[in-house]
């Protein structure tokens, strides 16, 4: 499969950016995150209304809603600040001979990379000269599109990520409302510092990323359910959350694959930890990544490393993310992630696994693994 580029063009907010908000302050949680792509592919059925009306539809709503979000029209101009210069978002047109089923019907990390606007694994020192936000709007002969969407993993997490699309899509639909109560947060709560030093580029190993591979994994709400009752039978936990019982199912399954004890790291949203929590609409990275120590894992049943997970979570708590901004170190780098996303019934949970092809051949053939997940089924 392959995506013909139709146009590439900038759009910019549909009004300046006032003067008194041209800089943008990072805080100390954007300057720990690798300054990477994130993307987000979003399918939707053939509808009657003409492409062209459509696309003119998205572009239109897309600039009246950077006015509000104008941070993403700018440059990141160093580690402690957005120059929110109205330089706009990257808007790309493509299309692809064929129907969007056979993208669904057995989705596949490389054909899904052909509908990015950007190269998501791409680091540069050069940041300054990328965008923040870059779309990519696909056509299919079937009159489907997919929409994706990259953002600077720095400038926003998933939660910011997910208020910029509602409010997106509520623009699109002709009411504002997922726009009002967005609230930018405030550099004052981790104030940034100098970490230069820490050289975040270099968290992404991309040489490891060529050597590896991405595969799906579905948990179907029932299994989760009998997965929670198999993790909570033991001292350690007794009702493991549906994330904390399948973390200590893929963490056990990697550890047997690698036989190496290393260290479990979840990123954690913030908002609802902070005293007194703040806003869901809050925009920014609010996310903080909390590791769960390595020691003595090796040989522990599901229950324990459960039992670890839930442990090191309760200690992200508002006492420590005050204290963070006065101790900061260098993250490890990514290679193995895992990316769990909830299922449309809420309750199941869908699994993107990065390993090194030979940790992966072992993984997929674990026994819990093949007990609990089905491999990569269609998703129409």
């Amino acid at each position: 499969m392959e995506a013909q580029i139709i146009s590439k063009q900038i759009i910019k907010p549909s009004s300046s950016t006032p003067q008194r908000l041209r800089t943008y302050t990072l805080s100390l949680l954007y300057q720990l995150v690798p300054p990477i792509y994130v993307p987000m592919i979003f399918f939707y059925s053939a509808t009657s209304e003409n492409s062209s009306i459509k696309s003119h539809h998205l572009k239109t709503s897309l600039s009246k809603t950077l006015t509000h979000f104008y941070h993403l029209a700018g440059r990141i101009k160093d580690s402690f600040s957005i120059d929110c210069n109205d330089e706009g978002a990257l808007y790309i047109e493509a299309h692809v001979d064929g129907d969007m089923s056979m993208i669904l019907q057995e989705p596949d990390i490389h054909m899904l990379e052909k509908l990015l606007p950007c190269n998501t694994h791409e680091v540069s020192s050069d940041i300054s000269s990328q965008v923040i936000l870059a779309i990519q709007v696909t056509d299919f002969d079937c009159g489907g599109i997919a929409v994706t969407v990259c953002i600077k993993h720095a400038v926003a997490d998933s939660s910011a990520v997910g208020s910029f699309l509602s409010s997106w899509a509520a623009v699109a639909r002709g009411t504002n409302g997922d726009i009002d109560g967005v609230i930018f947060d405030r550099p004052s709560l981790f104030p940034p510092q100098d970490v230069e030093s820490l050289a975040l580029h270099n968290m992404v190993n991309v040489e490891a990323l060529s050597k590896s591979s991405t595969k799906r994994f579905l948990f179907h709400s029932s299994k989760i359910a009998v997965l929670r009752e198999e993790v909570g039978n033991g001292p350690c936990l007794d009702r493991p959350t549906r994330v904390e019982a399948l973390a200590a199912l893929i963490w056990g399954a990697l550890l047997t694959a690698t036989e190496e004890a290393y260290e479990l790291v979840i990123p954690i949203d913030l908002r609802r930890r902070m005293d007194p929590p703040l806003p869901k609409k809050s925009i920014g990275n609010m996310s903080q990544c909390v590791i769960v120590d390595s020691e003595n894992v090796l040989g522990l049943d599901y229950n324990g490393l459960a039992g670890k997970i839930h442990e090191s979570i309760r200690t992200m708590n508002n006492e420590y993310l005050r204290k963070l901004h006065a101790d900061v170190s260098p993250g490890e780098p990514v290679n193995d992630v895992v990316v769990l996303i909830d299922t449309k019934d809420g309750e199941g949970i869908e699994a993107w696994i990065g390993l090194c092809n030979e940790d992966m051949a072992k993984f997929e053939k674990n026994p819990s693994i093949c007990a609990y997940a089905s491999f990569n089924p269609s998703i129409l």
